[in-house]
């Protein structure tokens, strides 16, 4: 089953995208479909947590036991089994929240010794696109004249989109594509760049930044645009993302975030210089000096 959905699904795939089936065929391949449980989805986390020290991560094995539950609806859907077993996955990790400051980002672009990176690094910034997209963008989806780049194809859910070429990025991609000597837009010496993390880590360093990866570029041109109120729609369209994600992943940095419920709790209150005349004898009785204190520095008069 996993040999006839790699090669129905994943033909031409990057070997990325496929060695989560790897493990699968190792630890699971001898095994009839009819027998997969959730015991044997435990059995499978904590066997590949032993492999080796320090353990495999839980959103590893996620990740491959999820290709499992997509090559089991797979085979479902062609009438190979009839019933798709239930396969339980590991709690992925609580997404992080590290995104750069402006002038973070200026340092970082500052002390990328390389062009490739100084490249890579503006791109993120300035199309939010995923590594991927920007390591594998070509010259043909950079289109000057109408200013817009096409990050081309996603895989799965991974959308892509087509984005406007900012200003900064502008003047940077003119400039290259005239010294470019490959198709790739990302290039070092010629030639693609397959991996960028070396050069990113190093640039971070020099700039003093911490906890921070390629993929921060992508959350920090997200946080920006939901700071400066940018709706949600335009930030979904722009990341290749549905609305109810940005909202639910980016929503907390938008200038009205819960804006209204403070305003409920302003007005239910009454900051009016004074409360009810019922409801001063009651609380008199109740708050203690310090707190009593805090409510006449607001001008409650309590």
């Amino acid at each position: 089953m996993l040999d006839a959905y790699e090669a129905d699904k994943m033909a031409g795939k990057s070997d990325k995208s496929r060695c989560h089936l790897n493990p699968l065929r190792r630890r699971l391949g001898p095994l009839n479909v009819e027998t997969l449980s959730v015991e044997v989805g435990r059995r499978y986390l904590k066997e590949r947590q032993q492999e080796r020290k320090p353990p495999i991560s839980g959103p590893t094995v996620r990740r491959e036991l999820g290709a499992l539950q997509a090559a089991l609806n797979w085979a479902q859907k062609r009438g190979w089994i009839a019933n798709v077993p239930h396969v339980e996955l590991p709690p992925s990790n609580p997404p992080r929240d590290r995104w750069l400051t402006p002038a973070e980002a200026e340092r970082l672009m500052a002390c990328a010794v390389h062009d490739h990176v100084r490249m890579f690094i503006a791109l993120g910034l300035f199309t939010a696109g995923r590594t991927s997209a920007l390591l594998e963008l070509t010259w043909d989806r950079v289109d000057f004249e109408r200013r817009m780049i096409d990050l081309g194809e996603g895989n799965g859910n991974k959308r892509r989109a087509k984005v406007p070429i900012a200003d900064p990025l502008l003047s940077l991609l003119v400039e290259a594509r005239k010294q470019a000597v490959s198709d790739y837009v990302v290039e070092y010496r010629g030639s693609r760049v397959l991996s960028v993390k070396r050069g990113f880590r190093a640039s971070a360093d020099r700039a003093g930044l911490k906890g921070v990866s390629p993929h921060t570029l992508r959350h920090t041109a997200a946080s920006w645009m939901v700071q400066r109120g940018i709706s949600y729609n335009q930030i979904a369209g722009f990341l290749g993302n549905s609305v109810a994600m940005i909202e639910a992943v980016y929503g907390h940095h938008s200038p009205d975030y819960l804006r209204d419920a403070a305003n409920a709790l302003t007005s239910a209150i009454g900051f009016r210089g004074h409360v009810a005349p019922e409801t001063d004898r009651t609380t008199q009785k109740t708050l203690s000096k310090p707190l009593k204190s805090w409510w006449v520095r607001q001008g409650l008069n309590l």
